[in-house]
């Protein structure tokens, strides 16, 4: 029988309270990794709308970040108008993340969701836990008392596992596998679920994830120069999906990457150089008054 398990783990033989314990202090881990993931992502989303709006203009920004599918241009200007930044972005969040849910399609950037099954043996506790950001794999694992605990059988083992221990580990999840599914091994818990409430995700604490000028530049310069290729490229003859390759082909060429670097240098004069909390207050028709202020003053 093959077996392929990344996501095992071992704890320490525990009592019930014991183990409730652990369980309290795990969620309470997933929560607060999931708030600072939710940052992140707002940080990243903000910061794009924000930028974008400031290289590619109104009209254009409305189109391609605030007219979804199914929406009038009348309710995307609405939007623009009175929408606050952080309101659009933490929206956007959930329906991602919904979505997720949905159609069970990955977007790792918004899937919060972590969980366990908790396999008690005679000697050890067996765990699987299951989330898809690694971030949260990590604060989960780095809790005093649990071991790592894979077994596969499609590669070779771990240099720092002996060829005895790996044989103990097969012998162990074959056992306790059999032919069961895995939430018939043991008890299921839910450590986190959904998108943190908005309350929670401070925007003090978002505008700490914001990412450095260089590297906004050239996330929105990408996109620019990306656009502008794919509109020359463009024939009634040619299938979108082969317009796609050969932009993103001629991007990273040699003479993509010279364009990309002066495009960035563009993109930085017209970007605000530090975004701020102040900022994701305020609503995208007043950030992009604040835009065009700036831009008449360097004028």
């Amino acid at each position: 029988m093959s077996i392929t398990i990344h996501n095992g783990y071992k704890l320490p033989i525990m009592t019930a309270i014991e183990l409730n314990q652990f369980i309290l202090r795990s969620r309470k881990i997933a929560e607060q990794k999931a708030i600072e993931l939710s940052a992140k992502a707002m940080a990243n989303l903000m910061s794009h709308d924000i930028d974008e709006l400031a290289v590619f203009g109104k009209e254009e920004f409305i189109n391609r970040n605030l007219k979804q599918k199914g929406a009038s241009l009348d309710e995307a200007n609405k939007k623009f108008s009175y929408c606050s930044c952080s309101l659009h972005a933490y929206m956007d969040m959930r329906n991602r993340y919904f979505e997720i849910q949905r159609t069970s399609q990955r977007d790792s950037a918004m899937d919060f969701d972590c969980s366990a099954i908790i396999i008690p043996k005679e000697e050890f506790t067996l765990v699987l836990l299951y989330a898809e950001l690694k971030e949260m794999r990590e604060a989960w694992r780095n809790q005093p008392g649990i071991t790592e605990y894979s077994y596969y059988d499609n590669v070779e083992k771990p240099e720092d596992v002996t060829h005895q221990e790996w044989e103990e580990r097969k012998k162990v999840w074959l056992e306790t596998w059999g032919n069961k599914q895995a939430r018939e091994l043991g008890m299921e818990v839910v450590l986190g679920n959904g998108v943190p409430e908005r309350h929670e995700i401070k925007l003090e604490k978002i505008e700490a994830y914001v990412s450095s000028l260089e590297e906004r530049a050239k996330y929105v310069a990408w996109n620019k120069l990306f656009d502008d290729k794919f509109r020359e490229l463009k024939t009634s003859d040619k299938d979108w999906l082969d317009i796609n390759r050969e932009a993103s082909k001629w991007i990273r060429s040699d003479e993509g990457k010279n364009r990309l670097s002066e495009v960035m240098e563009e993109c930085k004069g017209k970007m605000i150089p530090e975004l701020t909390a102040k900022h994701f207050s305020l609503s995208y028709e007043k950030i992009y008054n604040l835009l065009v202020e700036n831009g008449e003053e360097k004028n």
